[in-house]
């Protein structure tokens, strides 16, 4: 797995909003770009190339890149999440599970969150408070395969994380899940904590997802999000369904997502494809050399 530069927290807090935004739209809401100006299509195949290399992984527990990030937001379902929608209306956060954002303790220190009943993941077992105190705990454990520089900063946050992470304790003491209530003890305030919780890092998992040691993490889980993964072959093809248990705001227009990866293709071999009606996007979307004739020839912001 490719490895990335520490970065701050607070720095990925503010861009996430950005990344949301730009990324998901060839995943997610796709399925618009084929429909009329004023009725999204609804069902069939989305046909997708992934020519910018095969996914590092798709366990939210592992995953660190943006490609990941755009499935894992599809499949995902966060306490708080950013909508898929263009421009600053993207970077809006929202209360996804969560029936609403959480309340403070007077000191800042304490955060609780109540979860929306009735939530479900893909096999039809309910999402709970225990399912993201799990996510907490597969990012942390000393049992994954990897710790990046970036959770060291989350150790820091909650309290007893540094403990967890170094294997003398069993549970995150700082992270209590009771039901639907989820409640955290932060070590100090932090105003950034909560925009950090839309990341695909803290999607929701069953409480019994297994830790994993090797580098592509689990490759396939129920998740709680507008679709599933129902297959994952790495560096091969990846393929979503619709989450039939999926009730929330965000779309969900095709039956599936068919991803097919080429790690040795480029951009032009997949926009000749859409051309020719074989594929309908390519996730690192249109080559910048072809931006202004495409704009041309279809229309565009950018006709020169």
């Amino acid at each position: 797995m490719r490895r990335k530069h520490m970065l701050s927290l607070l720095l990925l807090c503010m861009g996430v909003a950005l990344l949301i935004a730009a990324t998901t739209v060839g995943v997610a809401s796709s399925a618009t770009q084929k429909a009329s100006s004023s009725k999204a299509l609804r069902g069939g195949t989305l046909r997708v190339n992934q020519s910018a290399g095969a996914f590092d992984t798709l366990d939210p527990g592992l995953a660190y890149v943006t490609n990941d990030w755009e499935v894992l937001y599809s499949t995902g379902l966060n306490l708080v999440n950013f909508p898929n929608k263009a421009g600053q209306a993207g970077s809006q956060l929202f209360p996804e599970a969560a029936k609403a954002f959480p309340t403070f303790s007077k000191n800042g220190k304490t955060i609780t969150f109540h979860l929306r009943s009735g939530l479900r993941f893909s096999d039809g077992s309910p999402v709970t408070a225990a399912s993201y105190q799990r996510a907490w705990e597969r990012i942390l454990s000393p049992k994954m395969y990897a710790q990046y520089g970036i959770f060291d900063q989350l150790n820091k946050m909650v309290v007893g994380a540094q403990k967890f992470t170094d294997g003398k304790a069993a549970r995150i003491s700082g992270i209590s899940a009771k039901g639907l209530t989820l409640t955290f003890h932060l070590v100090k305030p932090n105003p950034t904590f909560v925009n950090i919780l839309g990341m695909q890092w803290f999607n929701a998992v069953k409480p019994n997802m297994k830790y994993t040691k090797s580098s592509g993490g689990i490759l396939k889980y129920p998740s709680a999000g507008p679709y599933y993964i129902a297959t994952n072959q790495p560096g091969r093809l990846t393929v979503l369904k619709r989450n039939k248990y999926y009730h929330g705001s965000r779309l969900a227009n095709p039956n599936q997502i068919v991803i097919n990866s080429f790690p040795n293709s480029n951009g032009e071999a997949s926009l000749l494809q859409i051309e020719k009606n074989q594929i309908d996007w390519d996730m690192a979307g249109v080559p910048s050399a072809d931006i202004k004739t495409v704009s041309a020839k279809y229309g565009g912001p950018n006709k020169g």
